[in-house]
């Protein structure tokens, strides 16, 4: 694997901005996911926020294969995972990001069965990754190492990481849209699971070609065209999640139309 960029230091500066801002976004995230939850009068917000924490723990192991390099000199790291030190920063951001991205998706999906806004919602959290992530790496936060491919300047942003990391939130939220109704009592807890199975779950199965590319120093050609491998497979499981939807509607109409048609004969 790509040596890590040990050398590479946070601008103190920029990296204590990015806690604050962390912390604002975690604060708004709890107090809109407790108004949530007063409002539904129910736990579904407030798991799905637990979820997305713990999701923040699988941070390290993404780290490396994406080489993603947080400085050793960062402000209130919390552990280091695979030689990569775990800011406090991260554990704030996940949260909001990966939880209530899956709660929105699942929102939505409520109100439109038909999954209508599933892209929207992909690339509304693709403009989120991009605000926080350009910000972060153009002002010295964290860096992107290594032979990246779509990556605007040196050691900054690459916009392949964006689609995979919109996907898992979606697919999550979409997971939690098709699991609720059969989670009853304690089974119900279980859903605190689902945004990190989902969240890794996207990054093994879509990011392999180019992570697979980059660590294993293959042509340049090659690690482009396994990123546009990567972000073809997050587009195809969106895909494949509103064609789901699109069919089990259709299913349901049917079953629906069937329904009444035996009421009316029997009558």
């Amino acid at each position: 694997m790509t040596p890590l960029p040990t050398h590479l230091q946070a601008e103190p500066t920029a990296a204590w901005i990015f806690t604050a801002v962390g912390a604002i976004f975690f604060v708004a995230s709890l107090a809109w996911a407790l108004r949530e939850s007063a409002r539904e009068s129910s736990r579904l917000p407030l798991l799905a926020l637990a979820g997305g924490a713990i999701a923040a723990l699988e941070e390290g192991w993404i780290d490396r294969i994406i080489q993603l390099w947080y400085p050793l000199d960062s402000p209130l790291v919390m552990f280091t995972a695979l030689g990569i030190p775990q800011p406090l920063y991260v554990a704030l951001v996940y949260p909001g990001f990966i939880g209530l991205g899956a709660y929105v998706c699942y929102r939505g999906l409520l109100k439109y069965p038909d999954g209508r806004l599933l892209w929207p919602t992909f690339f509304g959290i693709v403009a989120m990754d991009f605000a926080f992530e350009v910000f972060a790496t153009w002002t010295g936060v964290f860096y992107y190492y290594g032979e990246q491919p779509f990556q605007l300047v040196s050691n900054g942003w690459p916009m392949w990481v964006a689609p995979v990391n919109a996907t898992g939130p979606l697919l999550a939220g979409w997971m939690i849209y098709r699991l609720e109704p059969q989670l009853r009592g304690p089974w119900r807890g279980f859903i605190v699971l689902i945004p990190p199975l989902a969240y890794a779950g996207v990054y093994g199965a879509s990011s392999w070609p180019v992570c697979t590319a980059m660590n294993s120093q293959a042509p340049a050609i090659l690690i482009w065209l396994s990123a546009i491998l990567t972000m073809s497979m997050c587009v195809l499981i969106v895909t494949i999640m509103r064609r789901v939807l699109r069919s089990r509607n259709v299913d349901d109409a049917v079953t629906d139309g069937m329904r009444r048609s035996v009421q009316m004969a029997v009558q």
